[in-house]
């Protein structure tokens, strides 16, 4: 039995409103029976697939998130951002991830005098020179 028929029987059962899961799992084990892929073999490489960092990052980042929700950090993360950065007045359409979006600052730039730059590293003995 080729790929194609059993990606055909893949469609054909999710045509017949089998469920998905049951598709592919039905689909899977059917090539398997046929193509007479042993059973070590399949739990190995089963085995190796979990053994991924990738894998592993994904689900430490969605429990990190619920985490930050839970404890209210995320709302204070946003408004402590809103402080720094500036309320958002209008988001507009856009094309896919891209958005017009309207901030309102939160500092006056046309007023700003004086800006202050900490420097780091082998030349923070060295004497300011001024800007002008």
């Amino acid at each position: 039995m080729s790929g194609f028929q059993i990606i055909g029987l893949f469609l054909l059962l999710s045509l017949l409103g089998v469920p998905l899961a049951v598709s592919m799992g039905l689909s899977a084990v059917t090539y398997i029976v046929i193509a007479g892929i042993p059973l070590a073999t399949i739990a190995h490489r089963m085995g190796n697939a979990l053994n991924s960092f990738p894998l592993l990052a994904v689900v430490l980042f969605i429990f990190v998130g619920s985490l930050l929700n839970a404890t209210g950090i995320t709302h204070r993360l946003y408004e402590s951002a809103k402080l720094v950065v500036g309320r958002v007045r209008f988001v507009g359409k856009g094309s896919g991830l891209f958005r017009d979006i309207r901030v309102e600052p939160s500092a006056r730039f046309d007023r700003l005098e004086e800006v202050l730059v900490i420097r780091q590293g082998k030349d923070l003995l060295e004497t300011p020179r001024s800007v002008e």
